[in-house]
């Protein structure tokens, strides 16, 4: 075997160390030199070094520094850190907040927010100084935003780094909601949980990404066979009010495709679904680019540009990502303030899950935000009829006898009939108000007012021969205004002085019907109920 083969095995197998060879308490380069000469001699009997053993002579020198100046930098670390009688706390939460400053009164112009949203920051944010070396890199101007910290245990820091430090793959559809989910949506749940519990500020947004759920009524389609759910939807804490949404393409698709389906979805707007706000903050991204956008009050018009385009796979385009989602997180915190609590939950289902006898049954609401319509399933149909001894024919005659008259809900002008398809009843609505304990009256006026709209609903309903059966608030609707009461919830209805086959609901009393049957007075009997519950309403009000 050769020198050289054998000098390998030697150093494979560990039995040949220069550490053994050289002496440990001389740092002198040319003695350690001189024993590895000696060496060379033993093994070889040649005084010219073996190029191999040379070179991982010099490699195990360099090591050794390297190791050693690891060792100087972890002290120094540890000594930084115990200082004192306590670690530095970490100035995150105090940093975020300084970077949110000063709080929105109210929501700049739309045609301001690019302004608002390439402004500077209040101060420089603290990245690793690796990351604050790609970012300076790749965009010097961009690089005026951020300084380089060498502080440890840093959250913000770390988020800021991460993000920048991420560089998305692409392709498909999912790779670019992979990348906005690393770069945009990392920032603004991160924020949100960095502020305060107690800060005005947060938001404590709801996340919901579209899954492709086939129980879900999420999956309504357009005429042309698109989904018509957003890609991304951040609500508030109640997880009802829609506060930003977005929608993504993967790569061979443009930013203009994406705008066109986010348009696509967003196609009516109500103040049942928006409330005051004057626009709908959101986002495009198709590929390596990302945009901020805004959907104006009542357009219909492509939504607006309100930044530049992003490019996610570069450290600069990620570092612009990061500087615009603090200027968006004060939006959205603005716009949580201003959204009144009674808004519809567009683009979300509303399920109940109900089981009478053996029979278990799940209604669902979907309110649909391509057009004013509120799409209503129960499933499976054949649980709900054989629990309430119901008929298909009963609904329709509901819905089309009572379509022009006033106190109670329609069905949408122009949809689908009413139908059963694969045990599934499905009817679309036009929206009238808000539900629930929103709809519930306040003062003697809005009483007042209820009973004559509610009045006037049950009328259409005993003129065709119907009676409603489930009168309670949580079946009653009203507009913003609280002026004008609509009854809801036809799905109960049945021919007058019917013989109910069923138990008697928890909204009825002992003395609801007459003789066993549902007559016109069971109905206006549970109508007296419901305001006798408004009794310490009125009686609160002043003469």
């Amino acid at each position: 075997m050769r020198s050289g083969s054998v000098t390998t095995e030697l150093f494979k197998s560990g039995r040949l160390r220069l550490s053994a060879a050289c002496p440990q308490d001389s740092g002198s380069r040319r003695h350690i030199k001189a024993r590895a000469e000696q060496l060379l001699q033993i093994l070889f009997g040649a005084a010219e070094p073996c190029p191999l053993l040379r070179k991982a002579f010099s490699w195990r020198i360099q090591l050794r520094r390297l190791q050693q100046a690891k060792s100087l930098r972890d002290q120094a670390t540890l000594q930084r850190q115990t200082q004192g009688s306590a670690v530095k706390p970490d100035p995150s939460q105090a940093q975020c907040l300084a970077l949110l400053m000063p709080a929105l009164q109210h929501l700049p112009p739309l045609n301001q927010l690019s302004a608002f949203l390439s402004q500077p920051l209040p101060s420089k944010i603290c990245v690793s100084p690796a990351i604050f070396r790609s970012i300076r890199h790749s965009d010097l101007e961009i690089s005026q935003s951020f300084q380089p910290s060498f502080q440890i245990d840093h959250q913000l820091q770390d988020l800021v780094s991460r993000v920048i430090q991420h560089n998305p793959h692409l392709g498909g559809e999912p790779l670019t909601a992979g990348a906005v989910d690393r770069s945009l949506l990392d920032m603004l749940l991160s924020i949100d949980q960095l502020l305060p519990i107690q800060s005005s500020m947060r938001v404590n947004f709801q996340i919901q990404r579209d899954q492709a759920d086939s129980d879900s009524q999420m999956t309504v389609r357009s005429a042309t066979g698109s989904s018509l759910r957003p890609d991304l939807q951040l609500r508030a804490e109640d997880n009802v009010r829609l506060l930003f949404k977005g929608e993504e393409k993967g790569q061979g698709h443009s930013l203009a495709d994406a705008r066109e389906d986010l348009h696509a979805k967003t196609a009516v707007w109500s103040t049942l679904f928006y409330g005051p706000l004057n626009y709908l903050l959101c986002y495009v991204a198709a590929g390596a680019r990302l945009q901020l956008m805004a959907i104006e009050r009542g357009a219909h018009t492509l939504p607006v540009a309100v930044s530049r385009s992003f490019d996610m796979t570069k450290p600069a385009g990620r570092a612009q990502v990061v500087l615009a989602a603090f200027g968006l997180y004060r939006l959205l915190s603005t716009v949580n303030i201003l959204l009144p609590a009674y808004v519809l939950p567009v683009g979300k289902d509303l399920t109940a899950t109900s089981t009478i006898g053996q029979h278990a049954f799940k209604r669902t609401l979907h309110f649909r935000a391509d057009r004013a319509t509120v799409l209503k399933r129960i499933q499976p149909w054949s649980s709900f009829r054989q629990a309430f001894g119901m008929q298909i024919s009963w609904l329709k005659k509901a819905y089309s006898r009572t379509a022009q008259s006033a106190g109670l809900i329609h069905k949408q002008p122009g949809s689908p009939a009413i139908s059963v398809a694969e045990n599934v009843y499905t009817v679309e609505l036009a929206p009238v108000g808000l539900r629930n304990g929103d709809a519930r009256p306040q003062t003697e006026i809005q009483a007042c007012l209820a009973c004559h709209g509610l009045l006037h609903g049950l009328q259409a309903l005993h003129q065709a021969s119907l009676a409603h059966r489930d009168l309670r608030w949580k079946n009653v609707a009203c507009d913003p205004t609280k002026e004008h009461y609509y009854l809801l919830d036809l799905e109960l209805v049945a021919p007058l002085n019917f013989k109910p086959t069923f138990p008697a609901l928890i909204s009825w009393g002992h003395d609801t019907l007459e003789n066993g049957q549902f007559t016109e007075q069971s109905d206006l009997h549970m109508l007296g109920k419901m305001m006798t519950e408004l009794t310490h309403v009125i009686c609160a009000q002043p003469p």
